[in-house]
């Protein structure tokens, strides 16, 4: 009877195409394809397992701009919440040192900007720590270690600009202190400002922040290059 009339065999009577069925078969396909490269892959697959592996001062490096993939879930949180701490306290004593006007302040645009900037800074952070974790950035990474001469090209980059990475952080660190940490300082030991005033406060809390703040604000560029990188040699 007609029930016993498949689609199948009226398309090919209509000399059609089960465009589904064929479908089904390239994703298939391509993902036994995506598989294999993955299997392929003896090294880590993840940006973070490959940079802590492959480079000791890129592991240094991460540790102290906010990246840093801890074993221990408990340790992790307390990390995280350090990191989000320093970006909360330094933006809010930013933002009060526009009514109190104290050193180092400058200018009214100058110092909103500075204020409002953490905001952006710490986007920026939740979300490239996010991006480098997903597995679209995985895949990446995959494709480009499934070739002898990417991954060549990439233990040479890792390993060179792990120690310019470095240097970039300690001298941005050194500039974050010597603009927002030295000149409150400088006025408490002159006496141009009393120990308990918000001066002094801002000196003292700048010296703690600004070197794990600075640091994280650098591998945000760090991390943008990072996949830039990965791009450019997924296409050579």
């Amino acid at each position: 009877g007609f029930s016993s009339v498949s689609v199948q065999a009226i398309l090919r009577r209509a000399h059609l195409q089960d465009t589904y069925a064929s479908g089904l078969e390239k994703l298939e396909k391509t993902k036994c394809d995506l598989q294999a490269i993955l299997r392929h892959v003896e090294h880590p697959t993840t940006c973070f397992d490959l940079i802590q592996e492959r480079s000791l001062t890129l592991r240094v490096v991460l540790f102290m701009g906010g990246f840093a993939q801890l074993k221990d879930r408990w340790t992790q949180l307390v990390y995280d919440i350090v990191f989000n701490l320093v970006f909360w306290i330094c933006g809010a004593l930013c933002t009060l040192n526009l009514y109190y006007r104290e050193a180092p302040y400058h200018l009214l645009p100058t110092d909103f900007l500075t204020a409002y900037v953490h905001v952006p800074a710490w986007q920026s952070w939740v979300v490239w720590r996010r991006f480098v974790k997903s597995s679209s950035c995985t895949e990446l990474l995959a494709r480009v270690q499934s070739s002898p001469e990417g991954q060549a090209n990439l233990n040479v980059a890792l390993r060179v600009g792990g120690w310019l990475v470095l240097i970039l952080q300690c001298v941005m660190i050194v500039d974050g202190l010597l603009a927002f940490s030295v000149p409150g300082t400088l006025h408490v030991i002159n006496g141009e400002a009393e120990l308990h005033s918000f001066t002094a406060l801002h000196s003292i809390v700048m010296w703690i922040i600004t070197p794990p703040l600075f640091a994280v604000m650098m591998m945000c560029y760090v991390m943008f290059g990072f996949i830039a990188l990965l791009h450019l040699l997924d296409i050579l």
